[in-house]
């Protein structure tokens, strides 16, 4: 994808072209909260970065800018997954006491725990902040 921008730190005019597929995937990874061209959304990003340090080429610093966006989006992903099965887990202790006996069979839990898993349910993410969402 090919990008023109204005660079922030000197506020000269640049055309950077990036990888589409790196570019498909940060916009896929950093939700937007208006409606913006994907051009630019990763425009904006891309001003907002300094200028390189001495013998680093920008093309560099822009690539890897978006690739660290998205492994922290990868993080929030695995981070909020652990909180949501320890959520879960959380959730399911006080059903499946009452749904055993406390003497029952290893093999009755996992029974318990199927009939449970049949019913219909949906899990919904949430957000303290837009900021968080990003």
């Amino acid at each position: 994808m090919k990008v023109n921008y204005v660079r922030k730190g000197t506020g000269t005019r640049t055309t950077i072209v990036i990888p589409d597929h790196l570019c498909q995937l940060w916009l896929a990874t950093t939700p937007s909260d208006a409606i913006k061209r994907d051009t630019q959304r990763i425009k904006e990003r891309l001003e907002q970065l300094d200028v390189p340090s001495e013998g680093e080429p920008f093309q560099r610093l822009a690539e890897s800018a978006l690739v660290a966006d998205i492994e922290a989006y990868q993080a929030r992903l695995l981070a909020s997954g652990e909180q949501m099965k320890v959520r879960v887990i959380d959730a399911l202790l006080p059903w499946l006491q009452g749904a055993v006996e406390p003497t029952a069979s290893v093999g009755d839990v996992f029974k318990a725990i199927e009939r449970f898993k049949s019913v219909p349910w949906e899990i919904e993410e949430s957000f303290e902040s837009l900021e968080n969402q990003r």
